[in-house]
């Protein structure tokens, strides 16, 4: 490997790391802006704590849970994703916090196919933070590629 190597791949493999999976997302909440609205209620709500690393190292991860129903041509649906994208642990928080059993919400489904609802019609902070940190660092790395092939 040339020297500086390194320096452009870890870049490269962070950048799509970052961007592949959060442009995925960001595109479906986009897609979704032209999704029919309905009423719904919150059914119930929760958050999954999860703990990995080691002793000296733990980290923990938290996964809102929200499932809810509404009502599309006559026939009662259930849905349980909230939005495209992942949260941080602070969205994941408040979201569980504010979503009581019995709540109305908005939900947007597909008209095409109300089984895809959600929620939150756009990406999380979190999704536009890392697409556009991961952007950059291929916008970065890119370019320099052609030093070390």
């Amino acid at each position: 490997m040339k020297e500086g190597a390194g320096l452009v791949l870890g870049p490269l493999i962070l950048g799509a790391f970052l961007a592949l999976p959060n442009a995925v997302a960001v595109w479906r909440a986009l897609k979704a802006r032209g999704w029919a609205r309905t009423d719904g209620r919150i059914l119930d709500s929760a958050l999954d704590v999860g703990i990995s690393g080691s002793a000296e190292d733990m980290s923990e991860h938290l996964t809102p849970r929200v499932r809810y129903s509404f009502r599309v041509a006559g026939a009662e649906h259930i849905g349980g994703r909230i939005g495209f994208s992942g949260f941080g642990s602070i969205e994941a928080r408040w979201l569980t916090q504010h979503s009581v059993p019995g709540q109305r919400v908005d939900v947007w489904y597909d008209p095409n196919d109300p089984t895809h609802a959600v929620l939150q019609r756009y990406p999380s902070l979190s999704a536009v933070v890392q697409l556009t940190t991961g952007v950059v660092l291929l916008a970065i790395a890119v370019p320099r590629l052609s030093q070390i092939l």
